[in-house]
């Protein structure tokens, strides 16, 4: 193109000369638009558009020829394979004798979004000694530290003493927690030790095991201090009993030893005393 004495060659003008994408996650996405503008008197043509690295591309098809004061819209995308902020620039050739390359700055950042990620505040639960007939709870807390959503459709518990209070699906959300009620309530004298599972959409851990201890007895007639009866009865009066500092609760069983470890006898613990 020979340009005239006072016509203006082609010009090619940026709606911008930088963008930044921002926080991207990995896997997605992220679009950004600019116009290309001929501001010369002659026609421009763009040869064509081309990004310094991959993770940025444009939709630029083929050479296009822009008549002066015409413009037209190119959309950048960005797509993170990494996390971190990254680097990169469009380049655009044109016959704009005074800019045939010129640069689109590109910054964004790439984050690898955490998966659900579940987190139990205890490993298990010992409810010690209870009754058949009664029941005692116990409360945990399940966390979700990952990104996504924390999906928990049940808690499998494969024994008839030992129930939770979820009774559907529940969502935790990033960086909350629920707590969640397990109950033992015995059905007969027997010692239990089971795993309950607790599923959820964890993909490292999409069942994880939960102890759940105790000891069912009926009042008054189970003992368990070994002892043998004999025509040689004696009596001992407690007047205070305590367990780490705390009384004794209905129901517990206190043994009595002699000096050599021999269990010489064993009472409960009733609302009347021992």
């Amino acid at each position: 193109i020979v340009a005239l004495a006072g016509d203006a060659p082609p010009e090619l003008i940026l709606s911008d000369d930088a963008h930044d994408f921002e926080v991207v996650n990995i896997g997605e996405s992220a679009d950004w638009a600019f116009t290309v503008t001929n501001d010369g008197e002659h026609d421009l043509v763009v040869s064509n558009m081309e990004s310094t690295v991959d993770y940025f591309t444009v939709d630029f098809e083929e050479e296009t020829t822009f008549e002066p004061g015409s413009s037209a819209e190119y959309t950048v995308t960005f797509a993170p394979n990494a996390e971190g902020d990254l680097l990169g620039a469009l380049r655009i050739f044109s016959n704009d004798p005074n800019d045939e390359i010129i640069s689109i700055s590109l910054i964004g950042a790439g984050y690898r979004v955490i998966p659900p990620t579940i987190v139990l505040s205890i490993e298990g639960m010992e409810y010690g000694n209870v009754p058949v007939g009664d029941e005692r709870s116990q409360s945990m807390t399940i966390s979700n530290e990952g990104d996504e959503p924390l999906i928990i459709p049940a808690i499998v518990i494969d024994n008839e003493g030992f129930s939770s209070d979820l009774e559907g699906e529940i969502e935790i959300l990033s960086g909350e927690s629920m707590e969640i009620t397990f109950t033992f309530h015995p059905q007969e004298s027997s010692d239990l030790a089971i795993e309950a599972i607790i599923q959820s959409n964890d993909p490292e851990n999409p069942e994880v095991g939960f102890s759940l201890v105790g000891n069912g007895f009926v009042a008054g007639e189970d003992h368990h201090f070994e002892f043998v009866t004999t025509d040689n009865s004696m009596s001992v009066v407690v007047n205070e009993a305590l367990l780490d500092g705390e009384p004794l609760a209905i129901n517990d069983e206190v043994g009595v030893f002699t000096p050599g470890g021999l269990c010489a006898g064993s009472g409960f613990v009733t609302d009347r005393g021992l």
